[in-house]
């Protein structure tokens, strides 16, 4: 890496402000967490949530079980239109 390739961040850097990409963290927050910085984006969405396995495939077994009825469905309406012909 060059130095150039810091340019926009050390801009920043002089002028920062909190946005979705840099945050505080309390000073006192960081000292109760051994300094750790490996933190979660207080802005930042929650993409998934992490279930327990049995709910995980009970979930799964009920999105297949609606995919298969709509599938049955569609196949029937299907059959409708063939036997019009």
């Amino acid at each position: 890496m060059q130095l150039d390739d810091f340019k926009d961040c050390m801009a920043w850097w002089g002028k920062r402000e909190e946005n979705d990409q840099a945050w505080k963290i309390p000073v006192k927050e960081l000292l109760e967490t051994n300094c750790n910085l490996d933190r979660k984006n207080p802005r930042g969405g929650i993409d998934f949530e992490h279930l327990p396995p049995d709910q995980l495939a009970d979930q799964q077994a009920a999105a297949r079980c609606r995919l298969l009825a709509h599938f049955s469905s569609v196949a029937a309406g299907a059959d409708d239109v063939s036997s019009l012909g």
